[in-house]
C-alpha cells in the first residue's frame, strides 16, 4: 500500500507539468487520491476485528446486510470529516469573517473586502504546509472574480471531506462481493446512495455548507458519491443481464482506468483529447465528455489489439 501511495504522488507529480522547484504544485488529483487510500488503509488497519475474513468464514445463508456495514471505519471517517467542518465554519481567521467559504477575489459580491480569505480555513492550512508558491496558481476564482491568492482544489485539508468518497466506495465493495444476493447487493447499495443524498440536500438547504467542488465540501462529496453509486449499480445491472462487447469495453476501460487518466493529461494540448470551451457549460461539458470518452474508446481499442 506505501509503495502505491508513493507511485500514485510520484505520477501526480509528473503530470502536474511543473517548470520550477520555487512554485512546484505539490498536490493533484493523483495525489488526493494516494492520500484518500493510505489515510483510509490506516483507518482499516486501526480498527482491530475489522476484517473482511469474517465475511468469508460465516454462514452465507445467517448474514444480514447489517453485518456487512463498516461501523467502525465509518465512525472514524464522519468523525474526522465532522471536526474538519466544525472547524471550517467556526474558527476565524484574521481578517476574514467566521465560517468563510467564498473565492475572495476583488470582484466578488463583497467587492473585494475579504480578497485575502480566498478558500477560508482550507487555503489557510495548505499554504501553512505546503507553502503558498506550491499551491495551484490558476484556481477558477482567479478568471472569474480576480482572487489573487493560490489556491488549490486537491487541497490537504479538503482531501479529509474526499475521505467520505473514499469510505463508502469501500463499503459498497463489501456489500457487492460479501452480500448473499446480487438483489441484497443492489438494494443495500441504492439504499446507502438515497441515504447520502438525502443528507446531502440537508446540508445545501439548511446550512452554509453549500455544493462546491473547488472546497470539496461535505455537501458535495455525499452528492458525488451517490451519483456514483446509482451510476455503477446502473452499469452493474447491464452487465449482469447483457452479453453486449460494449460492456467488455467499459470492463476494460475500468481495469485501465489509471493508464488512461494519466496518457490524456500527458498528451493534452498536443492530441485534441478534449473540446476547448471559454465556460464550462452542460453543452461544453458534454461534448468535452463525449470525446473524451471516444479517445478512450481508441485507447482501449489499442491495448486490446495488442494483447
Amino acid at each position: 500500500m506505501l509503495l502505491r501511495t508513493i507511485q500514485l504522488i510520484f505520477l501526480g507529480m509528473i503530470i502536474n507539468k511543473n517548470k520550477d522547484w520555487e512554485n512546484f504544485r505539490i498536490m493533484g488529483v493523483l495525489q488526493r487520491i494516494a492520500l484518500c487510500q493510505f489515510l483510509f488503509f490506516l483507518i482499516h488497519h486501526c480498527t482491530k476485528g475489522s476484517t473482511l475474513k469474517c465475511y468469508i468464514t460465516n454462514d452465507t445463508e445467517k448474514r444480514t446486510i447489517f453485518k456487512l456495514i463498516r461501523i467502525r471505519e465509518l465512525i472514524i471517517v464522519f468523525g474526522l470529516v465532522l471536526a474538519a467542518t466544525l472547524a471550517m465554519l467556526f474558527v476565524k481567521l484574521e481578517g476574514c469573517p467566521r465560517g468563510y467559504l467564498g473565492p475572495g477575489g476583488y470582484f466578488d459580491k463583497d467587492l473585494g473586502q475579504y480578497a485575502n480569505c480566498t478558500g477560508g480555513l482550507e487555503r489557510f492550512v495548505d499554504a501553512a504546509i505546503l507553502g503558498n508558491n506550491h499551491l495551484y496558481n490558476n484556481p477558477t476564482c482567479r478568471k472569474e472574480i480576480y482572487c489573487f491568492l493560490n489556491f488549490d482544489p486537491e487541497g490537504l485539508y479538503s482531501t479529509i471531506f474526499a475521505l467520505i468518497n473514499y469510505a463508502i466506495g469501500f463499503q459498497i465493495g463489501v456489500f457487492i462481493v460479501f452480500a448473499r444476493t446480487e438483489r441484497q447487493a443492489i438494494v443495500s447499495s441504492l439504499a446507502t446512495g438515497g441515504l447520502l443524498s438525502v443528507i446531502g440536500v440537508i446540508l445545501i438547504l439548511f446550512t452554509s455548507i453549500q455544493l462546491n467542488k473547488n472546497l470539496w465540501t461535505p455537501s458535495f462529496a455525499l452528492i458525488t458519491t451517490s451519483i456514483s453509486i446509482v451510476a455503477y449499480i446502473v452499469i452493474r445491472l447491464f452487465f449482469v443481464f447483457s452479453n453486449l462487447k460494449l460492456f467488455r469495453l467499459l470492463s476494460m476501460a475500468g481495469e485501465q482506468c489509471l493508464d488512461i487518466y494519466v496518457a490524456s493529461e500527458l498528451i493534452q494540448g498536443i492530441v485534441p483529447t478534449s473540446l476547448p470551451v471559454s465556460l464550462v457549460t452542460k453543452y461544453g461539458s458534454s461534448l468535452g465528455l463525449s470525446l473524451a470518452t471516444l479517445w478512450s474508446a481508441y485507447f482501449i481499442a489499442i491495448l486490446n489489439a495488442i494483447r
